[in-house]
């Protein structure tokens, strides 16, 4: 639910221009978040 949540917030604020992953690797749990940075926001 929290990963959802992380998903939504990031569409929110970013449209298409962040993304969040995850995966499980050799027994971790991994999870990678990109966004624009620096951000600036539309007018």
């Amino acid at each position: 639910m929290a990963l959802e949540n992380t998903r939504l917030r990031l569409d929110g604020f970013f449209a298409d221009n962040a993304s969040l992953v995850s995966s499980q690797i050799d027994g971790d749990y991994q999870v990678r978040i990109a966004f624009p940075y620096p951000w600036k926001p539309e007018l």
